[in-house]
């Protein structure tokens, strides 16, 4: 059995053939449970996919993460930046990056966007309740130049491509008003 040492290790380097490098921002989609198994259970395994990835990053890079609330649209539930968890079908990884003290997330409940590190403050403090357009997270991302990592999942759950159509008109593709309030640590933001 290999020690947590040269997981570590050999995780490094699995993601520096990703591309990974220092300064990177990433906007991470993930399935943690299908990539790494070290004793110590669930949250063992994110601290350890986290610390890995920012080895690589460094402290001049930026972890993002999807954290849709879709329970805001669905069920006409209030949105909290702090408070509100990321949607079950986003995984585990989300919902720790927003628990972080120093995390930031973006105002756009349906396609919040969760970060950490040098850029996560510009990624997500965009003052645009816009999904994908101009200066929301994904654009913001875009701007940067972020990278973007599948772990344990597929092409399938890229959310960047919903920017992308926003981008050319896609005709599918329309803005929606929403009335339930958003909340930044008890605060309605307007």
């Amino acid at each position: 059995m290999q020690s947590d040492i040269e997981i570590k290790k050999k995780l490094i380097t699995a993601l520096k053939d990703c591309n990974i490098k220092k300064g990177d921002n990433i906007l991470i989609h993930s399935d943690l449970s299908k990539l790494i198994n070290i004793k110590g259970g669930i949250r063992k395994n994110i601290e350890f996919f986290v610390s890995a990835l920012k080895t690589i990053i460094g402290v001049h890079g930026t972890i993002a993460v999807p954290a849709f609330f879709h329970e805001y649209s669905r069920i006409k539930k209030t949105f909290d930046l702090k408070k509100s968890p990321a949607s079950k079908e986003l995984g585990l990884l989300s919902n720790y990056i927003i628990k972080l003290k120093n995390s930031k997330r973006s105002i756009n409940p349906i396609t919040s966007i969760a970060a950490v590190g040098k850029n996560a403050e510009y990624i997500c403090n965009g003052k645009t309740g816009s999904a994908y357009g101009i200066d929301s997270a994904f654009d913001r991302l875009h701007r940067l130049n972020a990278k973007m990592l599948f772990a344990g999942v597929d092409m399938k759950a890229m959310t960047y491509v919903h920017y992308v159509e926003n981008k050319i008109g896609v005709p599918h593709t329309y803005n929606k008003f929403f009335d339930t309030p958003v909340y930044y640590n008890g605060k309605k933001i307007n």
